[in-house]
C-alpha cells in the first residue's frame, strides 16, 4: 500500500510488532496525511509533524495512524552541526513492548511539542531538541512524552529497551 498525503512523507523506521503488524514511524509535510478517526492527533500542526502508522499484518487495513508535533519543525534534524551522515536530516526510530505499546524517538523546534505531566523535562532547551514518547497500542493515547536535550542542539536517532522494558 502507499502511505502519504499530497506533500513530502518520509518514512524513518519500520519494525513489526508482537502481532506482526507493520509500524512506521516518519515526517510528514503533507496537512491530508491519513489518520484514523479515533487517533491521538488527527489534525496537522506545523510545517512537519512526526507520524507513526500501523498497518495490518497482510498490509491492506490501516489500523492506526497520528500525527504528533507542536508548532514548530517535528521530526525534521535540520541542526547542520547534527548532520553526518547521509540521511541524518531524517532520523528516529520506533519499538515496542511486550504489550505493544510504541516507543518513539526523533527531534523537534517545537516550543509546544506535547509533553505529559510526569515528564522528567516539560521545556524545550532551547533550538533543536529531541523527543521521546510512547504511544498505547492503537495510537490512540500518548502514554508520556518528553524533550531531552540541553541549550545546544539535540536529536534522538534510536532507542532501546532494557530488561525491564525501560528505556
Amino acid at each position: 500500500p502507499y502511505l502519504g498525503g499530497q506533500g513530502n512523507d518520509y518514512p524513518h523506521s519500520l519494525v513489526c510488532d508482537n502481532n506482526d503488524n507493520l509500524l512506521v514511524m516518519g515526517t510528514s509535510y503533507s496537512r491530508n496525511f491519513p489518520t484514523t478517526l479515533t487517533a491521538y492527533d488527527t489534525s496537522y500542526n506545523s510545517s512537519s509533524d512526526i507520524i507513526v502508522s500501523k498497518f495490518s499484518i497482510d498490509g491492506k487495513q490501516l489500523l492506526g495512524s497520528t500525527f504528533v508535533g507542536g508548532g514548530g519543525v517535528d521530526g525534521l534534524n535540520n541542526s547542520t552541526t547534527l548532520q553526518f551522515n547521509y540521511a541524518d536530516d531524517y532520523r528516529g526510530d520506533i519499538i515496542f513492548d511486550q504489550y505493544n505499546n510504541y516507543y518513539i524517538v526523533g527531534c523537534s523546534t517545537s516550543p509546544n511539542f506535547p509533553v505529559t505531566n510526569r515528564a522528567p523535562q516539560k521545556t524545550s532547551g532551547g533550538g533543536q531538541d529531541g523527543v521521546a514518547f510512547k504511544l498505547n497500542e492503537n495510537l490512540t493515547q500518548l502514554l508520556w512524552s518528553t524533550y531531552c536535550g540541553g541549550s545546544g542542539d539535540d536529536a534522538l536517532y534510536s532507542v532501546r529497551l532494557n530488561q525491564n522494558e525501560e528505556l
